[in-house]
């Protein structure tokens, strides 16, 4: 057997399994033919408000006879240009595949296609995930999931999974393409007109327009920097110029040159939260771990619900600060600070069930812990347990009657 012989057995028993198609070509005609029928005098039933009862167990006596390939290629007929018709049908068809036969992957991949159609981007995910888990070495799996990231504006996962699609399918033009757009989406641009260069390379029928955005907003992004710079040559007091500078050197990698444009940014006005957003996110990129959660803590103090920053700081992976303090836990589970950290990081990528969890344990521990009150109050408020968060502000009333005025104002707007 020849070695494309071999990868064509491998590719239909992993993806699609056509080959069982031949053996039940006239079965499955007949019985989709049925369902269809079945379908459409449903419609007509309840276009009537007439009772269904009897067409739906007519319909599952007929669906019964389908097999998990069957399925998926009923939702398949559905796609025109890699897109779903009737997304909804296709989630349906694709459920009754994924129950006959758990572990088919191309039923999780075209699923999440069918998420992603919806804009249901966290289902989407979740099905790519399983896609990943099943079929690690499938370029597309990561693409897809890379897709959907970019969808999130969460473009660093999005690059992380657009490098492994492209590591393992090395001419993928869409991926270099696409990781090309996510690196415009972060502002290093350079990149990206590397990416869009090689896309081309491969496929010489993509559009040069990416490309010419591209150089065009490189060529603005060095205009404007040189402005902000000028401009805080001018007026060093000009805290929204600062930012930008600090954005300019971020997206250069030059992080502690931005810390210190951040820094400066906050020292001229300390209720910028992007800027102490911002801060916290380059923090994070040298592991400077505690002084990472600091900033986040003072973001969230000013704009508890900071979608946009929140979605930013997602972005980023920190595992290693997870890791870091469960380590100090397991070592000391009385570290009342440890808690109080681990719920800052919980709070900031809205896995608030966490965060309130680790707060709760933090004042276990330190009754007395105004700042824990204070972050376990704007947790359940954000979390819409109004209740909750009005026993931290009685709470805090007593250690910090400054800080309580402030959180209840932020429950009960005046």
């Amino acid at each position: 057997t020849s070695v494309l012989e071999e990868r064509v057995k491998k590719l239909l028993q992993d993806k699609t399994h056509l080959t069982q198609l031949k053996d039940a070509q006239k079965r499955e005609t007949a019985l989709l033919q049925k369902v269809a029928q079945l379908e459409q005098e449903n419609k007509k039933l309840m276009a009537k408000n007439q009772s269904t009862q009897e067409l739906k167990k007519e319909f599952q006596q007929a669906s019964r006879g389908l097999t998990a390939v069957d399925w998926v290629n009923q939702a398949l007929a559905l796609l025109d240009g890699g897109k779903n018709t009737d997304p909804k049908k296709a989630i349906e068809y694709l459920n009754n595949a994924i129950k006959l036969q758990p572990d088919f992957a191309f039923a999780y991949g075209n699923r999440g296609v069918a998420y992603n159609n919806l804009g249901q981007y966290q289902r989407a995910i979740e099905d790519y995930n399983e896609f990943v888990r099943l079929q690690p070495d499938d370029a597309k799996a990561y693409y897809n999931r890379g897709h959907t990231y970019a969808n999130l504006d969460q473009y660093q996962r999005a690059i992380e999974d657009y490098n492994e699609a492209i590591r393992l399918k090395p001419d993928y033009a869409d991926a270099y393409k696409d990781r090309g757009q996510a690196y415009s989406g972060l502002g290093q641009y350079q990149r990206a007109i590397e990416d869009y260069n090689k896309a081309v390379r491969i496929n010489p029928e993509y559009t040069s327009r990416s490309l010419e955005a591209a150089l065009n907003m490189l060529k603005s992004a060095d205009d404007d920097f040189e402005a902000y710079r000028q401009t805080v040559r001018i007026n060093p007091k000009d805290a929204g110029a600062w930012y930008n500078i600090g954005i300019h050197l971020d997206v250069m990698d030059r992080y502690n040159d931005a810390i210190e444009a951040y820094r400066q940014t906050v020292r001229i006005n300390p209720e910028y939260a992007e800027a102490w957003y911002n801060l916290g996110a380059t923090y994070g990129r040298l592991k400077r771990y505690d002084d990472a959660i600091e900033a986040y803590r003072q973001a969230l103090r000013i704009d508890p619900k900071g979608a946009k920053a929140r979605n930013a700081y997602a972005n980023h992976r920190y595992d290693d600060t997870f890791d870091a303090y469960r380590q100090a836990l397991r070592i000391g589970p009385e570290h009342a600070e440890a808690w109080y950290n681990l719920g800052i990081i919980y709070d900031s990528i809205i896995r608030y069930d966490d965060a309130i969890d680790a707060y709760r344990q933090a004042l276990r521990i330190n009754p007395e812990y105004a700042s824990a009150w204070y972050s376990l109050g704007i947790a359940y408020y954000v979390d819409s347990k109004p209740t909750a968060a009005m026993y931290a502000v009685k709470e805090l009333r007593r250690l910090d009657p400054e800080r309580a005025e402030e959180l209840f104002n932020l429950i009960v707007p005046r």
